[in-house]
């Protein structure tokens, strides 16, 4: 009974929670890279804002990472946080271009995805 009503109102959280994010946060994919930016330059050299913003973009490539990876989307279980931070970030440096045409979760998706996809992974 409890997973007949945990499951809708999960879905509703996973699908709103971005929206709310870009409304509230404004986070496109130029932030999302001085993210990265900041991320790279290591907590030990950041002042507490720029630590909040490593953190964010620490936190925002996590959760998608986490999301495509319990759909089947992305496969490694033996990746971490910093590594898929990394993926991200290092797309995002590669590719400027796309930082305004495509939305930051797009983004951490095509760059994990292009990395990481299940399919990619069984066949090597």
């Amino acid at each position: 009974m409890i997973s007949k009503i945990a499951i809708p109102v999960l879905l509703l959280l996973f699908l709103s929670t971005p929206v709310l994010a870009k409304s509230t946060l404004n986070i496109d994919g130029n932030s999302l890279y001085h993210g990265y930016q900041l991320y790279e330059k290591g907590f030990d050299y950041l002042n507490v804002r720029d630590e909040q913003t490593a953190v964010m973009y620490m936190s925002f490539v996590a959760g998608v990472a986490g999301t495509l990876s319990k759909e089947n989307i992305i496969c490694n279980e033996s990746i971490t946080i910093g590594q898929e931070a990394d993926i991200v970030g290092n797309y995002l440096q590669t590719h400027p271009k796309e930082r305004t045409k495509y939305s930051p979760s797009e983004l951490a998706m095509i760059a994990l995805g292009k990395e990481l996809a299940c399919n990619k992974n069984s066949n090597s």
